[in-house]
């Protein structure tokens, strides 16, 4: 069904809604029509007075300004985006499972060393990195936002933990600045002390895994291993951070 009217219609339309309003709007009393905004010198940007405000002598009530940037919409965050991870655990009600992280709060500086051997021919690397822990999401995220300087130069990276009630495991992803990207899975060991991450969905026959010390008194120690026979490709590498 075609619903286009034409134009001569449309003009006649409005033109009996505009009287019917105007007539409508005599018939009001003084206190009920709608207040003329003030001009001249006096009137301040903003402001809106009526004839019965001038009588009692009121100070002309402000109406904000839709444009200004002060004005706080009802439900708007004061932070309109996420803050670094500084948080300590006891700002908020930290998941249990995710308590374990509590001692990686805070910034941390520290040394890697690593032995690759490949095709035979065995190679050691030192590896400066620098990183900041802290929670996010209320308590149900950890991230590590650091970098480091190696053979690539300089590298940023994330690492961020969090645990998945389902699988009854921490789950981990980690991504840096030269486009790798990397999903583990971690479990606790028996003492409370260490948790130990594997690579899931590695490439080709690679695997991974590392421990990382849980109780920092002494700083955090990681010990892990990259290995792969079909590449015969071989990295053992170790860790140690200290508060800075």
């Amino acid at each position: 069904m075609n619903l286009s009217f034409p134009l001569s219609f449309l003009v006649i339309v409005s033109l009996v809604i505009g009287t019917a309003l105007r007539a409508q709007d005599r018939e009001r009393s003084p206190d009920e029509r709608a207040p003329v905004p003030q001009t001249g010198p006096e009137a301040a940007p903003g402001t809106v007075s009526s004839p019965t405000d001038e009588a009692e002598g009121e100070e002309p009530r402000s109406t904000p300004s839709p444009a200004d940037p002060e004005e706080k919409v009802d439900g708007e965050d004061d932070e309109a985006s996420e803050s670094p991870p500084t948080g300590d655990a006891e700002a908020f009600a930290v998941p249990e499972q995710m308590a374990v992280f509590s001692g990686h709060v805070g910034r941390w500086k520290g040394l890697t060393k690593t032995a690759i051997t490949e095709n035979g021919s065995e190679t050691i690397t030192r590896t400066r990195s620098e990183w900041t822990g802290g929670y996010l999401l209320g308590g149900h995220a950890f991230e590590m936002r650091g970098y480091s300087y190696g053979t690539l130069g300089r590298t940023e990276y994330r690492w961020q933990y969090t645990y998945d009630a389902l699988k009854e495991r921490y789950m981990a992803a980690y991504y840096d600045s030269h486009g790798r990207t990397y999903f583990c899975e971690g479990k606790i060991n028996q003492e409370n002390t260490k948790i130990i991450w594997r690579l899931l969905a590695p490439p080709g026959d690679m695997s991974w895994h590392a421990e990382t010390d849980l109780q920092p008194e002494n700083g955090i120690e990681t010990n892990g291993q990259i290995k792969s026979e079909k590449f015969d490709y071989d990295m053992v590498y170790s860790s140690v951070f200290r508060r800075s």
